[in-house]
C-alpha cells in the first residue's frame, strides 16, 4: 500500500509510513471486507475484489425510523426500508437524508450513485448533521464525484469537528499537519489530535504521543508522551508500542510512575459523534 502523504511504499504488516511523519494507516477487517482508514482524513474504504469505494459515514447505522426502532444498524436482522427513508428525507429529516447519502455513497442498501449520495448530503450537512458534513469533506479531498479540494474540505471537516465529530477532528489536525487545504500550522494540529485523543480515538492518541515525544506544535515531554502512545497501544495501533518503549528508554523511574498512573487513571471524554467507522464492528 502506498502512503496517501508522501507516495511511498508501506511495509505489509506495518500501519506508519516509514518515510513521513503523516500518521498510521490502520487496516481493519469489516463484516464486507477489508477496511482501511487511511491517514489523509480517516478516509474508509470498502474493498471488493480489486476495486474499491468510499464507505462514508454510520449513516446506515444512525437513522432511525419514526416509530424509534433502529434498522439496518450494525448485526441487526432487519433492513433498512428505503422507501420509508426516502419519504422521511424528503420532508427534511436530516438523519435519513445522511442515511441515503451513505447508502448511495457506498452501494450498500442502495445502487451506487455518487451524484445522489451528494445531493443528499449537502441538504443533510446544511441543517448541520455532522455525518453529512464530514462526508462532505471526504468528497472534496478525495474528489470523488466533486472537483478535488482540500480546502473546501477542511471547511466541512471543520464543522462536523466543532460538533464533536471525532473522525472529522482527526481529519483536520491530519491537514493541519501536513498543510494541505490549511497552512501549515502544528499547533492547531495538536489541539484537534487532543480534542479527539481526549474522547479516545486511538489514532489521535497516536498522533498526539508522537508530537510529545518530538516536540512538533507542542514542548517536548515524556510523560505525556508515554501516556498517549501507550493508550493509543491499548487502542489497537501496534505501532505505537515502539515509539513507547523509546520514550521510556529516556524516562526516570519517577516519570514512568506518573505515566503509568495516568494511562490506568485515563476516562474517555463523550465524543459528540465518533466517526466513520466499518459496519459490522
Amino acid at each position: 500500500m502506498q502512503c496517501p502523504k508522501c507516495g511511498r511504499e508501506i511495509p505489509e504488516g506495518s500501519a506508519q509510513c516509514p518515510g513521513c511523519d503523516a500518521g498510521p494507516v490502520r487496516r481493519e477487517t469489516g463484516a464486507s471486507g477489508s477496511v482501511q482508514r487511511s491517514a489523509r482524513g480517516g478516509v474508509l474504504l470498502l474493498m471488493f475484489g480489486l476495486g474499491a469505494v468510499i464507505l462514508i459515514g454510520v449513516g446506515l447505522v444512525i437513522w432511525r425510523h419514526q416509530d424509534s426502532e433502529p434498522r439496518g444498524a450494525a448485526g441487526g436482522d432487519r433492513p433498512i426500508d428505503w422507501t420509508q427513508a426516502r419519504a422521511q428525507a424528503e420532508q427534511g429529516d436530516a438523519a435519513a437524508q445522511a442515511a441515503l447519502g451513505a447508502a448511495y455513497a457506498s452501494g450498500n442498501g442502495l445502487p451506487l450513485d455518487y451524484v445522489k449520495a451528494l445531493e443528499w448530503f449537502r441538504q443533510a450537512a446544511a441543517q448541520g448533521h455532522p455525518e453529512a458534513e464530514f462526508n462532505m469533506g471526504v468528497f472534496c479531498e478525495t474528489g470523488q464525484g466533486v472537483p478535488h479540494d482540500d480546502a473546501q474540505a477542511a471547511v466541512w471537516y471543520e464543522k462536523a469537528a466543532e460538533r464533536g465529530h471525532l473522525a472529522a477532528q482527526y481529519s483536520l489536525a491530519s491537514m493541519y499537519g501536513a498543510g494541505r487545504g490549511v497552512p501549515y500550522d502544528e499547533a492547531k494540529a495538536v489541539q484537534w489530535y487532543r480534542r479527539a485523543a481526549e474522547c479516545g480515538d486511538s489514532l489521535s492518541q497516536y498522533n498526539l504521543g508522537r508530537r510529545y515525544e518530538r516536540g512538533k506544535g507542542v514542548a517536548v515531554d515524556r510523560v505525556e508522551a508515554y501516556q498517549w502512545l501507550s493508550l493509543a497501544l491499548a487502542g489497537g495501533v501496534e505501532d505505537a508500542a515502539k515509539d513507547r518503549d523509546a520514550v521510556a528508554a529516556r524516562m526516570s523511574a519517577e516519570e514512568r510512575a506518573v505515566a503509568g498512573r495516568r494511562v490506568k487513571e485515563f476516562v474517555p471524554k463523550p465524543a459528540g459523534v465518533s466517526g466513520a467507522r466499518p459496519l459490522g464492528r
